[in-house]
């Protein structure tokens, strides 16, 4: 069960919530990193949701930051409906498949290349 509701936590503790736990708590990036002894810029791809964030960091990180499992999972969840009331999310822009777009540049890339050229 225990384990369950763990799973659930990494699953669900997004980088956002991780950061917003560390600004909360006065804390650096780089106090962050320290404390799992990891670079500044690893602590900062899990923030930014590069990395999934590791449990036993998280862990850490929420006891740095005087927490325990039940306010942190509570702590995300209220983060994240505060968010979604008030629409604080920005949409996000609209990627095109990479075979769309090869799709799109290959009448280009053939223009010039004719068979004519090879016929005798």
């Amino acid at each position: 069960m225990v384990t369950d509701e763990l799973d659930k936590i990494q699953e669900d503790f997004t980088g956002e919530d991780l950061k917003n736990m560390r600004l909360t708590s006065g804390k650096t990036m780089q106090v962050m990193a320290d404390h799992v002894e990891v670079h500044r810029h690893t602590y900062g791809n899990y923030e930014s949701g590069v990395s999934l964030i590791p449990l036993s960091y998280l862990l850490k990180w929420a006891k740095l930051c005087g927490m325990n499992c039940d306010s942190i999972y509570n702590y995300a969840a209220q983060c994240r409906k505060i968010v979604n009331e008030q629409q604080l999310i920005r949409p996000r822009k609209k990627r095109t498949d990479d075979k769309e777009a090869e799709e799109k540049l290959a009448p280009e890339k053939n223009k010039g290349t004719d068979n004519e050229e090879f016929e005798s």
